[in-house]
């Protein structure tokens, strides 16, 4: 999301995961092995700093920017709010249950 941010604010079409022809499920596998060995406290360090760089590249856009379906072609008429919420906080919410889930095991 934060290259896609940045991309966008450069009025350049994304290259980001989003575009690609890659599978979600594929992609998903990649980042899974190529992270699993990472601690929980560098995992939420790199979360938080991550969110802080979207929460930053977000905040350069007026609300125009934000809403107008029509400002980025490729996002096929979707404004580009909707493209953040879907990859950040509804992302998130959609996952919850499940990081809930393993951090319980995990404390056993």
């Amino acid at each position: 999301m934060v290259k896609l941010l940045w991309q966008a604010r450069q009025g350049k079409a994304p290259s980001t995961v989003h575009f690609s022809e890659v599978a979600v499920d594929e992609m998903n596998d990649r980042w899974y092995q190529e992270s699993r060995t990472r601690s929980l406290e560098v995992a939420l360090e790199d979360f938080h700093g991550v969110r802080n760089q979207t929460i930053r590249r977000v905040e350069e856009f007026n609300d125009k920017e934000l809403t107008d379906p029509k400002r980025y072609p490729w996002l096929n008429n979707t404004p580009l709010w909707q493209w953040i919420a879907g990859d950040s906080f509804e992302h998130e919410a959609e996952h919850a249950a499940q990081i809930r889930a393993w951090r319980q095991k995990e404390q056993k």
